[in-house]
């Protein structure tokens, strides 16, 4: 299923859209873990000085974002999902921009080597494929 819903923009690859969890997180809460708001572009090993840039204003990031968002601690999220009896979703940016079903698992939206800006735009567009 993942396979055929995959989708390559040059050297960006979006993964794992499930379009009915998506139309989901409309109404729900996404969850911003407060460490993905953390600079780290132009990183490399020899020029990282750990706390010299300031984190990203999420409301930047979230412009475009019609649905709500919440920006936690990691602790608050992982008390969060161990806690609820409903699913939650979180975005996370390990090596790719990634949105999680806290109940089954699954990735509903994935999309490797972008910004979470960039991402989040590609998100929206399938969130408001139904309002076109």
């Amino acid at each position: 299923m993942f396979l055929d819903d995959t989708k390559s923009h040059y050297f960006r690859t979006i993964t794992n859209v499930n379009k009915s969890e998506i139309k989901k997180l409309r109404n729900e809460i996404l969850y911003v873990p407060s460490s993905i708001l953390v600079d780290n572009s132009g990183i490399t090993f020899n020029n990282y000085k750990k706390n010299k840039k300031p984190p990203l204003k999420a409301n930047t990031i979230f412009a475009r974002y019609i649905g709500k968002y919440k920006v936690i601690s990691i602790k608050e999220l992982n008390e969060k999902i161990m806690e609820s009896e409903e699913p939650i979703y979180y975005i996370s940016q390990p090596d790719q921009v990634t949105i999680t079903n806290s109940k089954t698992g699954e990735i509903i939206f994935g999309q490797s080597m972008v910004s979470i800006s960039t991402a989040l735009n590609e998100l929206m567009d399938i969130m408001e494929e139904d309002d076109k």
